[in-house]
């Protein structure tokens, strides 16, 4: 199968996190790759012709996600995390920018890294929030039109700067070690699965119907009671011990990439349907 190339850009850095589209622009991150990395590049390129529209420069500071707002009838934003990349300067935060790269809000609370946001619709809120952990200690979560916030507390996991998921008023932390944690938006637990194995679930979970769908870096992903944490199944993913990635779905089955494919699992069972290989 071909494919056309519309258009490209160099970017001179390596990318660092997925890009986000508003409106005709595409919003990107760079920075320089490894542990000497201090500094972010944002870009706004033009949807339909790849020029540069605007170019900024995060000092000391590193973008952790970039996640995309575009309800009916709202203004369309992009929310930025970073982590501070500079003891003493670092720039780690909470904004928003619209699609000329200026600033909408910024969130004014404290912290030395952030993880992604991801941005969900409650119904029983009738509300949309913006869902992110700080210092894998904090839980915060804001409106995302507006940085207005919602919830700001303590949370007993070590999470990792992956996004949580939400679902009806539980967060559910991905984090850097093999548990994966639920809790209220009072910080409260609602229930805990761990792992026998040594792995870190610390990839964006996904919640389809009743269960949950974690991956890990070492292979292995599981599926979850939604409601109270109890393993339904756990699997591990050709070729063993390679990293997986975030689940994705289509709201009936879990899809998770490995470094030889693409596997379609049943959510409440985890066995593959197909696999597309790479």
């Amino acid at each position: 199968m071909s494919t056309n190339t519309f258009w490209s850009a160099e970017l001179q850095q390596m990318p660092a996190t997925a890009p986000a589209v508003i409106g005709d622009t595409v919003i990107v991150a760079s920075q320089d790759s490894g542990m000497t990395a201090l500094h972010t590049t944002l870009r706004g390129y033009d949807l339909n012709s790849g020029e540069v529209k605007w170019q900024q420069t995060l000092e000391y500071g590193l973008v952790t996600g970039l996640s995309s707002y575009t309800a009916e009838k709202q203004r369309p934003l992009v929310l930025i995390t970073t982590m501070g990349s500079d003891f003493l300067n670092g720039e780690a935060g909470l904004w928003a920018i619209d699609e000329s790269g200026s600033e909408v809000w910024r969130w004014d609370g404290d912290g030395e890294s952030f993880s992604d946001t991801m941005i969900y619709y409650d119904a029983q809120l009738a509300n949309h929030l913006a869902i992110c952990t700080i210092d894998a200690s904090m839980l915060l979560v804001v409106h995302p039109l507006n940085g207005k916030q919602k919830a700001y507390v303590s949370i007993s996991s070590d999470t990792s700067i992956a996004a949580p998921a939400y679902h009806n008023g539980v967060v559910i932390l991905p984090t850097r070690g093999p548990e994966v944690t639920a809790v209220d938006l009072e910080g409260q637990q609602r229930w805990q699965y761990k792992s026998s194995e040594s792995v870190w679930f610390d990839k964006t979970p996904v919640v389809i119907g009743s269960y949950v769908i974690v991956t890990s870096s070492q292979g292995i992903a599981a599926g979850i009671d939604l409601l109270t944490g109890v393993k339904k199944w756990e699997k591990a993913i050709d070729p063993a011990g390679k990293t997986l990635s975030p689940a994705a779905t289509d709201g009936a089955l879990a899809y998770v990439g490995s470094r030889d494919g693409l596997h379609a699992l049943d959510p409440g069972l985890g066995k593959a349907l197909w696999t597309a290989p790479l």
